[in-house]
């Protein structure tokens, strides 16, 4: 565990201390949830902006309080336009992305068989929940009633700084089209200049093999919120072209002409 600086210190403050529609904060969910005997941490791309000085955009928030558990009390708090899946212990409530509004996404410490309906698995371990996601930089967990930072990779608070990519995820503990998303998000990264260290390009080039195994549809919408979502419509032909040229870069032109090029004008519309 490491003490965040001052200024970490101040912009978790600050990015808890905004009003979620219809009202409460951030920082009251997460004292809602820590006074019924569950932890809950700052994750994923909100800890690693800060880190990196960046502006984070929203938060994302990981607890150990089940699915079951947290629905009712957050449909008390936030009211109807709570939104839940229990199979991949997700929850998320306030505004609408879209809208620009703030919003909370509320998930459970992840273990295996996330996104199954009869092999799904939680718990309450940094080790399995850090194999269910990315990359390292976005894998440093911020405790906000403590305010300390847990790395449990021992790399991710050096990579968030530095803008490095190293690879966590572990393969059997995803399905294809997760493998697929991260080989996604991959460059996506690379397009905000992101390095990467050697096994990390070799792990995100055999995930890039299960692209095609993900639904045309499915693929597209991926792909447009990974890398426009929050760029203004006048920048999206901008974004998409260094997409584009990333892609190309890391999978190959073939893939991209078989995968991506055929539903261009969907991905933009």
């Amino acid at each position: 565990m490491l003490r965040p600086t001052d200024a970490e210190r101040t912009a978790f403050r600050d990015l808890l201390e905004q009003r979620i529609p219809p009202g409460p904060k951030y920082a009251d969910a997460i004292r809602e949830i820590w006074s019924r005997g569950y932890e809950t941490y700052l994750v994923g791309g909100t800890v690693r902006d800060v880190v990196s000085g960046d502006h984070a955009h929203d938060v994302d928030l990981v607890t150990t309080m089940p699915v079951d558990l947290s629905l009712p009390l957050m449909k008390q708090m936030y009211g109807d336009g709570v939104t839940a899946s229990e199979q991949n212990g997700y929850i998320r409530m306030g505004g609408h992305p879209k809208s620009g509004d703030p919003f909370i996404d509320l998930s459970v410490f992840k273990r295996q068989g996330i996104g199954s309906r009869e092999d799904v698995v939680f718990s309450d371990d940094f080790d399995f929940d850090v194999a269910n996601r990315d990359f390292a930089c976005n894998s440093v967990y911020y405790d906000p009633i403590n305010e300390v930072l847990i790395d449990p990779t021992g790399r991710g608070l050096a990579d968030a700084q530095s803008r490095q990519l190293s690879l966590v995820s572990r393969a059997d503990l995803r399905n294809a089209h997760q493998l697929a998303q991260i080989g996604i998000r991959f460059v996506k990264f690379r397009c905000r200049g992101y390095t990467a260290t050697a096994e990390c390009l070799d792990g995100v080039l055999e995930f890039g093999t299960f692209i095609s195994a993900m639904k045309v549809t499915a693929r597209a919408n991926y792909i447009r919120t990974q890398v426009l979502s929050k760029s203004p419509t006048s920048q999206h032909a901008e974004r998409f072209g260094e997409f584009r040229g990333e892609y190309r870069a890391v999978f190959g032109s073939s893939n991209y002409a078989s995968l991506i090029e055929p539903h261009e004008e969907t991905i933009l519309r």
